[in-house]
């Protein structure tokens, strides 16, 4: 089984998401043309940069199949990360959990998660 890549989305935008069954991106990735996505690893990490003081965000496990509007690139950070060019489908969806708004039990949850 293929490893999941990784959405961090609001509490509203994954409710559009869960509702809907698509998800055509953040204000952010509209912006860029394409949906940022992490791996595993990198959740952490991506949270921390982007999200840091923000509450009520979830994180979104997803399977997404073969394709080729599914590009590794690098970033400004010179790390690579998944960009999706297209909408998430639901069917995708693996799992979903809230992050924790305390600092202390989001760091823990992360941790878990990247093992």
């Amino acid at each position: 089984m293929k490893s999941p890549l990784y959405k961090v989305m609001t509490a509203d935008e994954w409710a559009a998401f869960d509702r809907d069954g698509q998800f055509a991106g953040s204000e952010l990735d509209r912006r860029d043309g394409y949906i940022h996505l992490c791996a595993g690893d990198q959740v952490a990490g991506v949270v921390q940069r982007w999200f840091d003081g923000r509450t009520g965000l979830h994180v979104v496990a997803l399977t997404i199949p073969e394709d080729k509007r599914l590009k590794w690139e690098m970033a400004q950070d010179r790390a690579c990360y998944p960009h999706f060019y297209a909408a998430l489908d639901r069917n995708w969806v693996q799992d979903e959990r809230p992050l924790p708004d305390d600092p202390d039990q989001r760091a823990l949850t992360l941790a878990l998660m990247a093992v």
